[in-house]
């Protein structure tokens, strides 16, 4: 049996896996973390023989995560620094959404072992689903120092600068992959989809009709293609999708996505009825491959938000929090004008555009104790909050966007839809920002949605009434805040921004105290990357071409006017 050498030292041939890791923790006891660190190498390269950790990783195969994370809570228990089981706890937290709890555990595996590829890739994973693109940035280039050519860490690379708003090194990062494996579809989709935010709109046409060569049952190039307002699909793409379809060949996320295109170029068409129902069939399957997550709904939230944040429980709390003037929330659902309203005050010198930031999200995340026995969930955790926490907590947000600045620009932009559930919050760690709440009729901005397909994060959009009920919370939620707190939230009719736009525009930079800049209405002009399904619609100048398709699919949402009720007859 071969010896090893481990920091000057050769260490006598070892039996079995086991054995090195004994061997590894000897040696990190005495402070050897490079003689460690090299015989956990050899652990974490042999086959598992431990009982609760090949039970664990049979779990996780036969994605029983629940048993999974039992066992090797069990296993850390005693052992707390394996890094085999943190890579396993790891893997578990990913696949279960707990991306904090798997980015703890897989950095403690890297600590112990900086050579663990493995555990290091999926390190950047759990950073990229958390939106902290620069850690997962850096992490992809630590694993390319050694592997330059390697497919997934290139990947990761390009998704943590697209991320990160680096678009145009995206764009090179995948125009590289593309050249380096040719015929590759999911490549050259990838590619394209790096394209979208820059005005290369053309450019990102060819590659989904490249990828649709290589690969004609891949449903997101067909649906890029449709969504795109410069290159609607045409009789005979609409035929072949329909044999598409007809066919075994496309899986259910490629078929979601094809239902979403024939959708799309039927609307284009004008047959809104047969559009209709291809968006209910493409929604229905969007639902059965990626349902709703259980757990609290917006409904119930906006409940418990509206119970907890009265007008004696705001007054107590009058001015804690962070006192930076710089964020600027723009609220509203998706689809209500919300990206126009952006790509208009990003026009503003002193205003940076920061696209759907997950930062407040995350401080949501530190205030849900709902899982540990006793402790408050979110936001009823908000009343054991004191100044220096609340404070703390501003700060906490400030700081993670920091990171992800590019301008000295003495304010910026965070249009994350979902921030609107949280308005409370944002009261209270952050009273000095502006918030801004942008409309649409309810009716034409619900169908709007009903009609996108998106990419994550908005798994209510897919059926009728779970939309509705959605939207009606948000309404209601808004409008307790006008009511004890009058004037805090700015709101914006998208049909008054076009129909008097400068006035509109006037208005809104009056409200944020700051001078007019004839730039905000020349944002159609601007070069700035645009990440959201918005992309092309933001660089046109304002229009009413949304008009015509609500009153075309009127006679065919019986269903969702009659969701929204009373709302729909007020708008």
């Amino acid at each position: 049996m071969r010896k090893l050498s481990v920091s000057g030292q050769t260490l006598p041939p070892l039996d079995n896996t086991l054995d090195w890791r004994r061997r590894a923790a000897k040696l990190l006891a005495k402070g050897d973390r490079k003689g460690a660190a090299k015989a956990f190498q050899r652990y974490i390269a042999a086959p598992m023989t431990q009982p609760l950790l090949r039970s664990a990783q049979a779990s996780i195969a036969r994605r029983d995560f629940a048993s999974a994370e039992f066992l090797l809570d069990q296993h850390l228990a005693s052992d707390p620094d394996d890094p085999a089981a943190l890579h396993l706890l790891g893997q578990v937290a990913l696949a279960t959404g707990k991306f904090g709890a798997a980015e703890a555990a897989l950095r403690r595996a890297i600590e112990i072992v900086p050579a663990f590829a493995e555990a290091r890739y999926r390190l950047a994973l759990a950073c990229l689903s958390q939106g902290k693109f620069d850690l997962a940035l850096a992490e992809a280039d630590h694993l390319l120092r050694t592997a330059p050519r390697h497919l997934d860490y290139l990947r990761m690379r390009a998704a943590a600068q697209l991320g990160r708003g680096d678009a145009v090194k995206a764009a090179e990062t995948n125009a590289a992959l593309v050249q380096a494996h040719p015929g590759r579809a999911d490549l050259l989709l990838a590619y394209g989809n790096s394209l979208r935010p820059l005005r290369r709109a053309k450019d990102a046409a060819a590659a989904y009709r490249g990828v649709i060569d290589l690969a004609p049952h891949m449903g997101e190039a067909w649906w890029q293609l449709a969504n795109m307002k410069i290159a609607a699909l045409d009789d005979e793409d609409v035929a072949t999708i329909r044999t598409i379809l007809a066919s075994d060949a496309p899986s259910g996320d490629d078929r979601c996505h094809l239902n979403f295109a024939l959708a799309r170029a039927l609307e284009d068409r004008g047959d809104y009825g047969p559009a209709m129902e291809a968006y209910r069939v493409a929604n229905r399957e969007r639902l059965r491959i990626q349902p709703e997550v259980p757990g609290i709904t917006g409904a119930e939230l906006a409940d418990r938000a509206i119970a907890l944040f009265t007008p004696e429980f705001l007054a107590a709390h009058e001015g804690m929090g962070d006192p930076s003037r710089a964020p600027i929330f723009i609220l509203g659902m998706p689809r209500s004008g919300s990206t126009l309203v952006e790509q208009i005050l990003a026009a503003h010198p002193q205003i940076e555009g920061m696209q759907e930031l997950p930062e407040l999200g995350l401080v949501v995340r530190t205030l849900d104790n709902g899982g540990h026995p006793g402790a408050a969930a979110y936001p009823e955790s908000l009343a054991d909050c004191g100044p220096d926490r609340l404070r703390a907590l501003g700060a906490e947000y400030l700081a993670g966007v920091a990171a992800k600045r590019r301008t000295d620009r003495p304010h910026f932009l965070d249009k994350q839809w979902s921030n609107c559930l949280h308005v409370g919050l944002i009261n209270l760690i952050l009273p000095n920002a502006r918030i801004i709440d942008t409309r649409r009729d309810p009716l034409a901005c619900c169908l709007s949605m009903f009609r996108q397909h998106f990419a994550r994060g908005a798994s209510f959009t897919y059926s009728i009434d779970s939309l509705a009920q959605t939207y009606r919370a948000y309404d209601r939620l808004i409008a307790h805040f006008d009511a004890v707190r009058p004037g805090r939230i700015k709101r914006i009719q998208l049909d008054h921004l076009i129909s008097d736009t400068e006035a509109t525009v006037r208005d809104l930079l009056d409200h944020l105290e700051l001078p007019f800049a004839p730039e905000c209405l020349r944002f159609h002009e601007s070069d700035r990357p645009v990440f959201t399904p918005s992309a092309e619609q933001v660089r046109r100048p304002i229009n009413r071409d949304a008009d015509a398709l609500v009153a075309g699919f009127a006679p065919f949402v019986d269903d969702l006017r009659a969701a929204l009720g009373n709302l729909f007859a007020a708008s």
